[in-house]
């Protein structure tokens, strides 16, 4: 295990590797033995260009010269295991699958310090990681927090990005677009030093087992490791200028305009705050989107019911 102690915070990409070290964790393989319907072997890098020293976590499956990829990314308080179900039906249509974990959570290593997550931190270790495996035809799957970032994406690399698959999301380009109590569920969120995981997934709708929730929560056995989980939603825009408003707003303008891909996103109706009413808006904006698809079970991680949309859609797409 990391040491967790730190008397500076310097700039995350200036650090050296030993002390990017020093100032993380990293889970124990153990807590990841015998989780319910996941034993993919890892891949790791702690090479990535900026992030040198910090292993990064993915799972790689399927052909390695197939034609196309489909990397996948996680929300908030989850990891690469919300993608379980999916797999199957992306092998089937031949599809190299990419599913990393975001640096904080599931096996890739965990920063102590929340303040040293940002949405820029996130956004470009997966670009880094994209980079290091050298993917070309790339379709993009993602929910909450991994839809946004994942969305955004492609005008960084439009030759690249082809299909976008989201779920239950938002854009956000100012503090006043977020939802009606946003401000005080945060403080709430704020207030704990130690999120419980699988309680506030089960309030989700998502109709999890409670193997399925011990599997969420396995990356984070102690609050150290949840510093990112907490940081997530301190995150969203607090004015028009700041770095996740105008790469917020580029990307917007760019799928609504100037993207050549086609994407599918599907609503979570159990989900009150990202479900219908967020993917209509988003739906309508995204050229080349097909029509909004609507889970009636569904919360927020729509992944779980990927019998109920992953076989058209990937018709669909193609």
């Amino acid at each position: 295990m990391h040491p967790n102690q730190t008397t500076s915070k310097p700039s995350i990409g200036a650090l050296p590797q030993t002390t990017l070290r020093r100032l993380s964790l990293r889970t124990s393989d153990t807590q990841f033995q015998d989780l319910k319907d996941w034993n993919y072997p890892p891949s790791y890098v702690d090479t990535l260009p900026r992030f040198e020293g910090l292993r990064l976590h993915y799972v790689d499956i399927g052909k390695r010269d197939a034609l196309r990829t489909i990397i996948c990314l996680h929300g908030q308080k989850t990891w690469g295991y919300s993608y379980r179900k999916a797999i199957s039906y992306f092998l089937s249509h031949s599809f190299r699958v990419i599913i990393p974990d975001f640096y904080g959570f599931g096996r890739s290593d965990k920063l102590i310090n929340d303040n040293d997550y940002s949405f820029e931190f996130h956004r470009d270790s997966i670009l880094a990681l994209i980079e290091h495996l050298g993917l070309e035809d790339i379709y993009v799957a993602g929910f909450d927090w991994g839809g946004w970032i994942g969305a955004s994406l492609a005008i960084d690399l439009p030759q690249k990005i082809s299909r976008l698959i989201l779920g239950n999301m938002a854009f956000y380009t100012s503090k006043d677009d977020v939802w009606p109590g946003f401000h005080l569920w945060r403080t709430m969120h704020n207030a704990q030093s130690n999120p419980e995981i699988g309680k506030s997934l089960k309030a989700n709708n998502d109709m999890l087992s409670p193997s399925e929730l011990t599997a969420y929560e396995a990356p984070f056995p102690t609050p150290k490791f949840k510093a990112a989980v907490r940081r997530f939603p301190n995150l969203l825009p607090h004015c028009n200028a700041c770095p996740i408003s105008t790469i917020t707003a580029k990307s917007m303008a760019f799928l609504q305009s100037g993207w050549k891909g086609k994407a599918a996103c599907i609503a979570g109706l159990q989900d009150p705050v990202f479900g219908q009413k967020s993917m209509t808006a988003i739906q309508s904006m995204i050229s080349g989107a097909l029509p909004l698809i609507k889970l009636e079970t569904s919360g927020p991680l729509v992944f779980e019911r990927s019998h109920a949309f992953l076989p058209n859609v990937l018709e669909a797409l193609k």
